[in-house]
C-alpha cells in the first residue's frame, strides 16, 4: 500500500518553470487545531523513537504554525475557487475543508511553502493517515484505506515545492489520495516541532471514513 501511494504521487508529480504572478487568497484559519487519534502502532513507533533518542534530556515540544497552498495549474482555470488560495492555520495546525477550495474539474497543484520552515529544522518525520478508503475508478485503485499511514518524509522537498505535485478533481480522485491528516514532526536538538494539516471535504461525507461517514 505504500509503494501504490508514493507512485501515485510521482504519477502525478510535474514540475513545471511557470511562476504564479496573480494575487494569492490569503484565509486565516482562527480555529485551535482538534486532537488526532493516531493509529496505535504509528503512536507506539514514535514513542519508542522518543525513549530511545532523548535517553539524557527531556524533549521540549513546541506547536508551529502551518500554511497550506492550493493553485491552479496553467491550463485548469476555473478548477479552484480562486488562482491561488493560502491557508494560515494557528500553532499546532487545524483543518481545511476544500469545498472553500475546489469549484471544478480538472487539475491543481498542492504544497507547503518552504519559507515556514527554518532551515535550521531537520525534518524528522512527514506522516499521512489516510481518512479515505480505497475506491476503484475506471479501473485503477485510489486511496489507502481508512487509518491506513506512511511516512512521506523522503518526498518532504516535493510538498514543499510549488507546482510540483499535482492532483486531479475528476470523479473525486482528489478526496481519495488527500483526505487525512498530515502530521510534520520536525527537530532542533532537543526540541520537537509539531503542527499538522486535516483536509476534508464536508459536501461528501459519504466518501470519507469513521464520523465521516465511510468504512474501510
Amino acid at each position: 500500500m505504500k509503494c501504490f501511494f508514493l507512485a501515485f504521487i510521482l504519477i502525478l508529480s510535474g514540475c513545471s518553470s511557470h511562476q504564479e504572478t496573480e494575487t494569492t487568497n490569503t484565509i486565516k484559519v482562527k480555529e485551535v487545531a482538534e486532537d488526532i487519534n493516531l493509529p496505535l502502532n504509528l503512536f507506539k513507533e514514535f514513542e519508542k523513537e522518543l525513549i530511545e533518542e532523548f535517553k539524557n534530556v527531556s524533549p521540549v515540544f513546541i506547536f508551529m504554525p502551518l500554511q497550506v497552498r492550493f493553485s491552479e495549474t496553467h491550463d485548469g482555470r476555473g478548477v479552484l475557487k480562486d488562482v491561488a488560495i493560502q491557508f494560515d492555520l494557528e500553532k499546532g495546525g487545524g483543518k481545511v475543508d476544500l469545498k472553500e477550495v475546489i469549484n471544478g474539474q480538472g487539475s491543481f497543484y498542492m504544497h507547503f511553502p518552504a519559507d515556514q520552515f527554518a532551515s535550521t529544522l531537520e525534518i524528522a518525520h512527514l506522516y499521512y493517515i489516510s481518512q479515505a478508503p480505497v475506491k476503484n475508478i475506471q479501473g485503477e485503485s485510489f486511496g489507502m484505506g481508512c487509518g491506513k499511514w506512511i511516512d512521506l518524509k523522503d518526498s518532504f522537498k516535493k510538498f514543499t515545492k510549488p507546482n510540483t505535485l499535482k492532483f486531479n478533481t475528476t470523479q473525486m480522485r482528489h478526496l481519495q489520495v488527500l483526505a487525512g491528516h498530515y502530521v510534520f514532526v520536525l527537530k532542533q536538538g532537543n526540541q520537537i516541532y509539531l503542527s499538522q494539516l486535516t483536509l476534508v471535504d464536508s459536501r461528501f461525507p459519504e466518501a470519507l471514513c469513521n464520523s465521516l461517514g465511510a468504512s474501510e
